[in-house]
């Protein structure tokens, strides 16, 4: 078991997903111009047993055509009103709008049945793009389902051990704010950053764009709903408190809770064992590691219940999700475990050279942070190809580096034992440089081509922001 690593404050992210099942299929037809092209079908199944009906689409696979939506959905709510867009990405993590089709108003038997023409540029980009999903409805209606078939994929690019992105350009502090005492744990989206402050049991929203405090939710009575994890994204905010004893040798008591973003009220407070550590967004779980109980917590965000613990580690602590993979730092086995997050199988055990404590995805790789608090000079950031699993590389850190966080063409580092932010460029594994931010880094979180810090001392703690 390893020497549980206490920051003065510590909370790696967390996440949430709204995703409920609808079965759909898109079928896109047009009247071909010359030679015929072969047909396409495109097909999604979302949600439980295709509750929420079915639809169908076709088409030629010809560049510069129109297309066809046809729906035909049932168990929606009565003469409701239903958006209806076409996005890339999952349901889990929504990306852009690809084609907004009129709103469609359902029946008073619940019921749309109707032809939509999806436009030639829209159509490209339909096909081009991958994966894709269909999100009818918003709010509490969302209904939201994945895509199969289509075309023949394009083939993507093979991730490779060096990506060879331009590196970033010197990276220059832009603003420094006042985060007040005891900040924990930090996460950053496009429109939002989210910072816990244990000092009143609050998660705080700052607004990226005026670099200002935006918002404040209170998470629950003084000494008992410590914040310790966060994730965002623009649907939900996710949270994991412990009490009071969480700085003591008591286990306490772990909850996470779900904050609507743009409200901030708190939607559902869940029971996740004793001392959450880690937590992160799958496509379509959210996950909390409890390093004292060696549990990891599965939750479904369609209901916001817990569906099952489970223990493929030994001391899991770090957590990130992508592409349906799970991966764990694993403390106490001084290893990364991947899962497959469909099943929990576990795919790979990927020993490193000391204790695991954080984990990121990004640049083509699986980044950990490794080292022993007691002893100094085997602290490292740990490259792993998710291709092999097997570690490529290893990059000695000063300093003492709590946690990791994948940017756009660069990989930052918190070094608590240093008063810098180091990056790392991957396409070169080597230290890229270091910004100067002041006392004791200690949490890092990233979007885009900005990385925001936590820095401080505790009594007076701060939040900056590096663009590059």
């Amino acid at each position: 078991m390893a020497p549980l690593r206490t920051r003065r404050s510590r909370a790696p992210a967390a996440w949430a997903v709204l995703s409920l099942a609808v079965l759909v299929s898109l079928a896109i037809a047009l009247p071909a111009t010359g030679a015929a092209a072969a047909p396409v079908t495109w097909l999604a199944r979302v949600g439980t047993a295709g509750t929420n009906g079915q639809a169908a689409i076709t088409a030629p696979d010809a560049a510069g055509t129109v297309g066809s939506l046809k729906l035909s959905l049932k168990g929606l709510s009565a003469s409701t009103t239903y958006p209806v867009k076409v996005q890339k990405g999952t349901c889990a993590k929504p990306g852009s709008v690809l084609f907004t089709a009129p709103s469609q108003k359902s029946s008073t038997a619940g019921k749309i049945s109707k032809v939509v023409t999806i436009p030639a540029a829209k159509m490209d980009a339909i096909r081009s793009a991958t994966p894709l999903i269909l999100r009818v409805g918003s709010g509490s209606k969302l209904r939201c389902g994945p895509f199969t078939g289509g075309p023949a994929p394009t083939p993507t690019p093979t991730p490779t051990p060096s990506p060879t992105p331009v590196p970033p350009p010197s990276p220059i502090v832009t603003v420094t704010l006042e985060a007040g005492p005891y900040v924990s744990g930090i996460s950053a989206t496009p429109t939002a950053v989210w910072v816990g402050s244990v000092w009143n049991n609050s998660l705080v929203r700052f607004d990226p764009t005026t670099n200002q405090q935006a918002g404040m939710t209170n998470l629950g009575p003084l000494f008992e709903s410590m914040p310790y994890a966060i994730d965002a994204t623009a649907d939900a905010v996710w949270v994991t408190t412990n009490t009071i004893e969480q700085s003591t040798s008591a286990p306490g008591t772990g909850k996470v809770k779900r904050i609507d973003p743009k409200t901030g009220a708190v939607l559902a407070t869940l029971d996740v064992g004793a001392r959450p550590f880690g937590v992160a967004i799958g496509q379509s779980a959210v996950w909390v590691s409890s390093a004292y109980t060696g549990l990891i917590y599965k939750i479904d965000p369609a209901t916001n219940t817990v569906l099952s613990s489970a223990r493929p580690a030994i001391q899991p602590v770090g957590l990130d999700a992508a592409d349906g993979s799970l991966w764990i730092a694993d403390a106490g086995g001084k290893a990364v475990v991947r899962v497959k997050e469909t099943t929990g199988e576990i795919l790979a055990t990927i020993p490193v050279s000391s204790y695991a404590w954080e984990v990121s995805v990004g640049a083509g790789a699986v980044w950990a942070v490794v080292g022993d608090p007691d002893i100094r000079g085997l602290d490292q950031l740990v490259r792993i190809d998710p291709r092999t699993n097997t570690v490529v590389t290893s990059i000695k850190l000063d300093g003492e580096p709590w946690d990791v966080a994948a940017g756009d063409n660069a990989i930052w580092v918190a070094n608590e034992g240093s008063k810098d932010a180091v990056w790392i460029d991957p396409a070169t594994n080597a230290v890229g440089g270091r910004v100067p931010v002041g006392n004791e880094p200690r949490w890092v979180s990233a979007t885009g081509r900005s990385a925001w810090y936590i820095v401080g001392d505790q009594d007076r703690d701060q939040i900056v922001r590096i663009d590059y």
